[in-house]
């Protein structure tokens, strides 16, 4: 995008790990200038790391996250700003933002409607929205009937309607761990039927504008931390001619505008792909979009301001690109012996990009590393995937 002038992406959650890499990607690789904002208030770490200011917007209140954004709509009052959707919280404030004042003139994004959000970002709706619609996804079950003599017991996966990341997930694997489903506030959980899989999980990856796809590309799972429902921590760029045509049908359906990430699982029976959920935000491996030349966030920014701009390449990706957790997830794989020394330290910084690192100063990813990892919160975390 060649006009950049007069323009600032505002880039949501710098304090959070992909945060970080989206700063990298947007700022340091694209070079459009950014406003960050924080959820919390980090003096002096954060604009260490990035080397600039960092705001202010929080998203644990309605209240603080509006008086936030208006300070920050006030101070850039010259400027065309471009809001990305780094995660939900904000974005769900920001459509409360906009039905109470109406969309600022210097303010501009692309989200989908306010109901397609809510449907895909409450995975009992999200769930209803694929069976009406036709669309294969693991079969779901009432509490009820999971719970009755007469259910005929089969590996169950139980899901926070709201949550992102593997957070209040319950795997049912024996009948002896039913007892999990007993203590579950029905009207907060969605259960389904567990798709027996042998790596054949995968990502679809999507900017669209009223349902037409502007930008796309796969990327299949590898290896995951732990090894059964975990993150993904290494992963092949593609284009999945099986899972895109479903992808953009499913957003079709939805009359998408955004970004979206699909995520797939191939049913290792029937060999039929099924949707497991649908992000309305930007992922974790978002750095992959990068590194295989789809541009998908520098896309994000051009449509964002020019509605009437075409689609200036092909929606072909680079192939056989990688994207790999190192720290601290497959250093976690070694020390709890699953994955080997050669394959810990070999690296291939020409067909892989490394999340924390890629695209970043060195000084720059060594403070976010510090700063992200020295801290009780996290030390315990690491604590515990370690036991």
């Amino acid at each position: 995008m060649s006009n950049k002038r007069g323009l600032k992406v505002i880039v949501s959650d710098v304090d959070s790990r992909k945060g970080f890499d989206t700063v990298n990607i947007i700022k340091r690789l694209y070079q459009f200038p950014t406003i960050l904002c924080a959820s919390k208030n980090v003096k002096y770490q954060l604009p260490f790391i990035y080397g600039q200011d960092v705001f202010l917007l929080r998203s644990h209140s309605y209240s603080l996250f509006e008086k936030d954004f208006i300070d920050i709509l006030e101070r850039n009052a010259s400027f065309r700003l471009v809001y990305l959707p780094v995660s939900e919280k904000p974005t769900r404030h920001l459509y409360t933002f906009v039905d109470k004042y109406g969309q600022p003139d210097q303010l501009n994004y692309l989200l989908p409607c306010k109901e397609a959000f809510k449907i895909t970002s409450h995975k009992g709706l999200f769930q209803a929205h694929c069976e009406q619609n036709g669309f294969s996804i693991p079969k779901s079950f009432t509490k009820s009937k999971v719970l009755t003599t007469e259910f005929s017991f089969q590996p169950l996966i139980a899901k926070p309607f709201f949550g992102e990341g593997s957070v209040g997930i319950k795997h049912i694997d024996r009948p002896e761990q039913l007892s999990l489903i007993k203590s579950l506030d029905s009207k907060n959980y969605l259960i389904q039927e567990k798709i027996q899989a042998v790596q054949k999980v995968a990502g679809a990856f999507f900017l669209c504008k009223n349902g037409e796809v502007l930008n796309q590309y796969t990327h299949q799972r590898l290896r995951t931390f732990p090894e059964n429902g975990g993150v993904t921590v290494y992963s092949k760029s593609g284009n999945n001619s099986e899972i895109l045509p479903i992808g953009a049908e499913l957003l079709q359906s939805l009359n998408w505008t955004g970004l979206a990430m699909i995520e797939f699982i191939q049913d290792k029976n029937s060999k039929e792909w099924k949707i497991i959920e649908l992000n309305p935000r930007l992922w974790g491996s978002v750095l992959l979009s990068a590194f295989n030349d789809s541009r998908m966030l520098e896309d994000y920014v051009r449509y964002s301001v020019n509605s009437e701009s075409k689609p200036q390449k092909s929606l072909k990706t680079i192939e056989n690109r990688y994207i790999r957790w190192w720290f601290p997830f497959e250093l976690l794989s070694f020390l709890k012996g699953k994955l080997p020394f050669k394959d810990l330290i070999t690296f291939d910084f020409r067909k892989t990009c490394y999340i924390n690192f890629t695209y970043a100063s060195a000084c720059s990813s060594l403070a976010y590393l510090l700063y992200f990892t020295v801290n009780s919160k996290s030390f315990k975390r690491f604590l515990k995937k370690l036991s």
